[in-house]
C-alpha cells in the first residue's frame, strides 16, 4: 500500500456493480441509461483513488439509484406530457370529426 491507497480488484468491483445493476433495475427503457452510468463509475475508479471494496460498491449503488431515480421522474414526466398532449390532439380531431359530419347531415 502506498501513500495510503487501497488495493481492490477494480474488474471484481465493476462486475458487481453491473450484476447488482441488472438485478435491480429491469426497465427496458432505462437499460442504455443504466449502462451508460455503470461505465462512467467504472471510468471514475479508475481515475481515482479509491476508499476500499465495500466502500466503493455502496457508494456506486447509491449513485446509480439516485442516477436512475432522477432519469424516472424525467421520463414520467415527459411521458405524462406527451400522453396529455395526445388526448388533446385526439380530442380536436374527434371535435373536428363531428363538426365534419354535422355539415355532411346539414347538406
Amino acid at each position: 500500500m502506498e501513500g495510503g491507497m487501497v488495493m481492490i480488484d477494480r474488474e471484481k468491483l465493476l462486475t458487481e456493480i453491473r450484476e447488482w445493476a441488472i438485478k435491480e433495475y429491469e426497465t427496458p427503457f432505462l437499460k442504455s441509461y443504466k449502462q451508460a452510468i455503470i461505465l462512467e463509475h467504472g471510468i471514475q475508479l479508475y481515475q481515482r483513488e479509491i476508499k476500499g471494496y465495500d466502500v466503493e460498491l455502496e457508494l456506486c449503488k447509491d449513485t446509480i439509484k439516485t442516477s436512475i431515480a432522477t432519469k424516472e421522474v424525467i421520463l414520467r414526466e415527459i411521458l405524462a406530457s406527451d400522453e396529455k398532449n395526445r388526448y388533446e390532439h385526439e380530442n380536436s380531431l374527434h371535435a373536428k370529426m363531428i363538426k365534419g359530419l354535422v355539415k355532411l347531415r346539414n347538406h
